[in-house]
Order: structure tokens, then C-alpha cells, then sequence
């Protein structure tokens, strides 16, 4: 990705819809190339949306935001891409973690990657979800009949059992470095390995071709 010089907003033509698209692209981090496709830092949005929300995206490039499943999956899906998560804690610490060949399913988004490298650890992480598929509360593809882990976790994530995950970075946002009361703290924005279940104060997703 070569757009500009600054972090801000570009226009692209996805390569196989041929779909004109504004992304929010960061130019800066670990060589820059990145397309963001989550942000949260302060809980201006409602992250616990539809299927059909988190497929087209919600919420602003100047604040909270979600890109939308479909348009992940088809800039993922080009060449090999890695993922990078990046979160903060409530006190300002941060961390990173690099997830190697990301990618998508177009029918389920199911979610493909290697192991997880960088200072968030991955021991507890995103890796937990791999194979998983992407769960709303309206759209219930978790592998734990019982549970609609999306309705207990409060977001649409790569569920799977119980407890629904290692990260959920799409569940509600309350005050950093509280534990959420329901379901132990797993409702709340968390990365295990970084924090516990003690509610992060932002977090960033985004992709590069490698």
C-alpha cells in the first residue's frame, strides 16, 4: 500500500468486487501499510450489533469503528496478510501481538492464523479462536450448543466455548481496569494474556499484504 506519507483516510478499489471503498490506513506503525479495522478507545459506539452490522461495518474513521467482515475478508484474501492487534491497558501501558497469515472464510468468516508473536503474549490470545467462525447474538455459529456465547460475551467475535474466549475485543466498554460483572470479566474488552479479564482502555486491529 502506497497511498501518502500520514495515518488518515484513502480511498481503494477492492480487487475482486471492483467496490470503491474508504478505509483508515496507518502509515506509521512497524513500517506503516496498514488497513485498520478496529478501533475503540473511549465506548462512543455499541459494538454489540447484528450479523449484518458487523458484515457492512459500523461507527466513524474519526472514532470508533469497524470496517466490516466482508471487506476484511476481501483484502485479506488477495496475497498473504498478517494481522496486528495493538491494546492498552488502563494505566497506559501498551502491547502487540503480529498474527501471521490471516485470513477469512468469504461463507462464514471463519478465522484463519498462525501463532501469535510480540509483547501482548499469546499463551491466552487470539490464537484460542482459531477456526472459529463469527458469532452475533442474532447469528448463534459458536461450537457450545447450550450458550449464545455472542448474547453472554455482549459483542460478534470468533466465539467458540465456554468461556467464549481469550480476546474479546468487541465486548462492552467500561471503565478500564475494572473486571466486568458478568460471566467472570469475559464481557468486558479483554486480551487474556495481556491484562487478565481487567477491561482494556483501546484496542486496534488491522492488516498488511506481506
Amino acid at each position: 500500500m502506497s497511498l501518502g506519507q500520514r495515518n488518515g483516510i484513502y480511498g481503494i478499489r477492492l480487487w475482486k468486487s471492483k467496490i470503491y471503498k474508504e478505509i483508515y490506513c496507518d502509515l506509521e506503525t512497524a513500517g506503516g501499510g496498514w488497513s485498520v479495522f478496529q478501533r475503540r478507545f473511549n465506548g462512543s459506539v455499541d459494538f454489540y450489533r447484528n450479523h449484518v452490522n458487523y458484515s457492512v461495518g459500523f461507527g466513524d474513521f474519526n472514532g470508533e469503528f469497524w470496517l466490516g467482515l466482508h471487506y476484511i475478508f476481501e483484502l485479506s484474501s488477495q496475497n498473504i496478510t498478517e494481522l496486528r492487534i495493538d491494546v492498552e491497558a488502563a494505566d497506559g501501558t501498551k502491547a502487540f501481538e503480529v498474527y501471521r497469515n490471516f485470513s477469512l472464510d468469504e461463507d462464514d468468516y471463519r478465522l484463519h492464523i498462525d501463532r501469535g508473536y510480540g509483547t501482548a503474549g499469546d499463551v491466552n490470545g487470539l490464537y484460542y479462536s482459531i477456526g472459529r467462525r463469527f458469532s452475533t447474538f442474532d447469528h448463534d455459529v459458536d461450537d457450545y450448543d447450550p450458550i449464545n456465547n455472542a448474547q453472554m460475551c455482549h459483542g460478534g467475535w470468533w466465539y467458540w466455548y465456554s468461556a467464549c474466549t481469550q480476546v474479546n475485543l468487541n465486548g462492552d466498554y467500561i471503565t478500564p481496569g475494572t473486571v466486568h460483572s458478568s460471566d467472570s470479566g469475559y464481557t468486558g474488552i479483554i486480551y487474556y494474556s495481556f491484562e487478565g479479564v481487567q477491561s482494556l482502555k483501546s484496542s486496534r486491529m488491522m492488516i498488511r499484504r506481506v
